[in-house]
């Protein structure tokens, strides 16, 4: 297993165009890497050094992306509101696609790349013709933003859902919609499993899975505000991320609140968790464990992974030193919180330190 680490800040969407075997990545730093599957599969650990084509053009973070089956049409969005059109072989702009009013956080491109539904957190889905580069068809079936699209194997409906929990299809050449389910949380993604079943992540912990109803169920279905389906076939259980992170004024420990609201002591030094602190008042907590003393910052913790991360700048991570107390010496030692961690993290690798 390798890993590529071209990107330069967290990416955000991958395309797979399976006939190619080619797919490309984007996220937040304004990038996207075309990547060679076949190239791909001959790294190992040892040997990870591979070049790829680049698709630069964004002058915003990418939330979007989709590549057709033959892997000659790309499309990507983000928070410039509008979709650009790229030729993935060349890594050429081909064209942009101007429409929402916000984010485009969802794209799905039809099998042979004439057609292109985007799903925006303005609220709209819109349908596009990719040759002639205009939106053919608007549809407004939610209140609220629209952050996942999938697409049944025809084209020839669509499943959106988002901020609202709602799921919604819609047939594109009708334009009929029905309420098909509502989840537990805002929905972020959704995977038609050859037109039979949906998978659906959200913001809560579980992967569920719903079996789509017939054509004659969904028709019987005329209360427009009741959902058709009601319970999943089958549930993929998580664990619960990380969510907030509070940094204590010693400046070695922080506490992590999870999905679920409970909390936890960490010991950045250390590297480990120190203690389960359960649902507690989070304020309060903080107040009981903060000193009256004040430690120069010397990192900083992040959980936007779910997970608690802690990042050393090199303009600030050897800020933190510290008096430390011995009676049987003359004078007091000073120790530095960052170059204790560094000392640690390269300790194995055949450094040495004086």
């Amino acid at each position: 297993m390798s890993s590529l680490r071209t990107h330069r800040d967290y990416v955000k969407k991958l395309a797979y165009a399976i006939d190619k075997d080619i797919f490309a990545s984007g996220g937040l730093d304004r990038k996207i890497y075309v990547w060679d599957v076949c190239t791909l599969k001959c790294l190992t650990t040892n040997n990870n050094t591979v070049s790829t084509a680049i698709c630069e053009g964004h002058k915003d973070s990418i939330y979007s992306m989709s590549i057709n089956a033959a892997g000659t049409q790309l499309v990507s969005g983000g928070t410039e509101n509008f979709i650009r059109l790229w030729d993935p072989r060349a890594c050429t702009k081909s064209g942009k696609l101007k429409g929402h009013t916000d984010n485009v956080k969802s794209l799905v491109l039809s099998p042979d790349g004439t057609q292109l539904l985007s799903g925006s957190s303005d609220g709209t889905v819109k349908l596009w013709s990719i040759g002639q580069q205009r939106c053919v068809a608007t549809f407004r079936n939610h209140d609220q933003g629209v952050w996942a699209i999938a697409a049944d194997e025809a084209f020839s409906k669509f499943y959106s859902g988002g901020r609202e929990k709602t799921l919604f299809e819609t047939d594109i050449k009708t334009s009929e919609s029905v309420l098909l389910l509502k989840e537990t949380g805002s929905i972020l993604d959704v995977v038609c499993d050859n037109s039979k079943n949906l998978w659906i992540g959200t913001t809560e912990t579980a992967v569920n899975k719903w079996q789509l109803p017939s054509a004659k169920q969904s028709a019987h279905n005329l209360d427009v505000t009741k959902p058709l389906l009601t319970t999943p076939v089958n549930t993929v259980t998580g664990g619960h991320g990380l969510k907030k992170v509070y940094t204590l004024s010693d400046k070695q420990h922080v506490i992590c609140t999870d999905s679920e609201d409970r909390s936890y002591l960490f010991n950045v030094l250390g590297a480990k968790m120190v203690k389960e602190l359960g649902k507690v008042d989070i304020k309060e907590e903080i107040k009981g464990r903060n000193k009256q003393e004040y430690i120069p910052n010397w990192f900083t913790a992040d959980v936007k992974t779910g997970m608690l991360t802690i990042y050393l700048d090199e303009s600030d991570c050897y800020s933190a030193w510290v008096c430390v107390k011995d009676d049987t010496a003359e004078t007091d030692n000073k120790i530095n919180y960052g170059g204790l961690i560094i000392q640690a993290l390269l300790q194995n690798l055949g450094f040495c330190f004086g």
